[in-house]
């Protein structure tokens, strides 16, 4: 199966946190599975991190993901245009405005 690992389950991954479930432990690490890894998230955790709002290297976390046999998914200009078609309110629907920050 093919995965996309979101920021917090990433943050957790490479930390070995206990948020993470024996479930979830077990679907990353299963060599069958493909695990992607958005480049929104690392920039995601930049953001944070100048916010003082995580205290992570975006560096070693590069670094991390480099070695690792998880898989990058890039931001493609398609990507990028397609923020303009997301819903801007409703319930249980991010704003858009600054989705991580919470």
């Amino acid at each position: 199966m093919k995965f996309l690992l979101d920021t917090h389950i990433l943050i957790w991954t490479l930390q070995d946190s206990a948020y993470l479930s024996e479930q979830v432990k077990t679907l990353i690490n299963d060599n069958d599975n493909e695990i992607y890894i958005s480049s929104a998230s690392i920039w995601e955790i930049a953001i944070k991190s100048s916010l003082n709002k995580l205290n992570l290297s975006t560096n070693d976390i590069t670094e991390a993901l480099y070695l690792s046999d998880y898989l990058q998914l890039p931001i493609t200009f398609e990507h990028a245009a397609k923020v303009l078609s997301l819903p801007r309110s409703g319930v249980g629907v991010c704003t858009h405005r600054s989705c991580g920050d919470d």
